[in-house]
């Protein structure tokens, strides 16, 4: 097959979205090396595409190359239905990796959607998402089929986007290989790297309004005044947007120093990070999969996660689930309970350890080509 496949997510620092493209291109690459990858950059220069892919270190293929269509492609499909893409690239199969599909008419279209966060909490969404909330629903009925992240948000696609079940594909996000449980001196050095050497609880991701990361500053304030409570809080997440409340929170701590905040930090510095932890904090108020939760697990690090969005589905009985809206409230007991109940403690490590085992990259990188070949034919 020769398959097309969005790229514009492809910017460091890697999101969700970005950081799935990446890793599904990486290991359809490595199942079926026959076909033929296009990424498709919105960049009017050749060149600026090709050294993306460079930059992103993504593996050096000949049926890998990157293709640049400018920006006036796009809004001439969507005003006229005439797509320069058809007659240029002439691939068998189109994927819109992230919300929005790519401009073709004449061949099938795949089209992922992460999450409807735009929908369930539209007032703590960027305001370019807001404008993808309004395109959604006549790209998912455009799309030959839909792949998703969590059975929760296929569930959400069909209540609130009115898209049969049977459209729609579930193909879990991956962990990469890289994750595991360190060693005593790994989580030393981490400590030293990442905590002035002490004891930390970790939060990973963008530092934006839907992570409900003020709740959490607030908690670990207030058990830091308790005797004996010895762990800092690492924030290791590129700062998003709206973040007003997460640094107003952040400035009225009383132990200020015991929280450490590292902005955007790449895969190897996040493996350590991870290696070094003694528990994950994500009190998000939706996530559509939350992938921290399963690198956490990976990495033998107890989960405390929010009961919201597919969370419940990724965490299962591996982690504790607290109530988002009480976060601050439920955390005063939750991390400590984790923290010093050893029973309970190797419990959720064993149990993170095996249900990580269900999120395999490779695995979603065969369930995506199967797709391909079905909606081709």
């Amino acid at each position: 097959m020769h398959i097309a496949i969005d790229g514009n997510a492809l910017v460091p620092p890697l999101a969700g979205p970005g950081k799935y493209a990446h890793r599904l291109i990486t290991h359809m690459l490595a199942a079926e090396p026959a076909n033929e990858y296009t990424v498709v950059f919105s960049r009017p220069l050749r060149r600026s595409c090709g050294f993306r892919l460079r930059q992103l270190q993504l593996p050096h293929h000949p049926q890998l190359r990157p293709f640049c269509r400018e920006r006036v492609d796009y809004r001439l499909w969507a005003w006229t239905s005439y797509s320069r893409m058809d007659r240029r690239l002439r691939a068998d199969v189109y994927h819109g990796s992230g919300f929005t599909p790519l401009p073709t008419n004449r061949h099938p279209r795949v089209l992922t959607v992460h999450d409807v966060s735009m929908y369930r909490f539209p007032n703590l969404i960027h305001p370019r998402i807001r404008q993808t909330s309004r395109e959604l629903p006549a790209s998912c009925r455009a799309a030959d089929k839909i792949l998703t992240v969590s059975e929760h948000v296929k569930r959400e696609i069909v209540e609130l986007l009115g898209v049969p079940e049977s459209k729609i594909a579930v193909t879990y996000n991956g962990i990469d290989a890289g994750f595991r449980p360190g060693t005593v001196e790994e989580r030393e050095e981490a400590r030293t790297r990442f905590a002035n050497g002490r004891p930390y609880l970790l939060h990973v991701g963008t530092l934006q309004p839907r992570k409900n990361i003020p709740a959490l500053i607030r908690a670990h304030d207030r058990l830091t005044a308790r005797a004996g409570f010895e762990f800092d809080l690492v924030l290791a997440g590129a700062w998003g947007w709206k973040y007003d409340e997460i640094q107003r929170a952040l400035r009225e701590t009383v132990n200020g120093h015991r929280i450490h905040v590292l902005s955007y930090v790449n895969e190897s510095e996040l493996r350590r990070l991870y290696r070094g932890a003694d528990l994950l904090v994500l009190p998000s108020l939706y996530e559509g999969f939350g992938i921290p939760v399963a690198e956490a697990m990976a990495s033998g690090v107890p989960v405390i996660a929010s009961r919201a969005g597919a969370l419940p589905e990724v965490v299962g009985h591996a982690g504790v689930l607290i109530d988002p809206t009480r976060a601050e409230d439920e955390l005063l007991d939750a991390i400590p309970t984790v923290l010093e109940d050893s029973e309970l403690r190797a419990r959720l490590i064993a149990a993170g350890l095996e249900r990580a085992r269900r999120f395999d990259w490779t695995e979603t990188a065969a369930s995506t080509l199967a797709v391909y070949r079905e909606v081709v034919g």
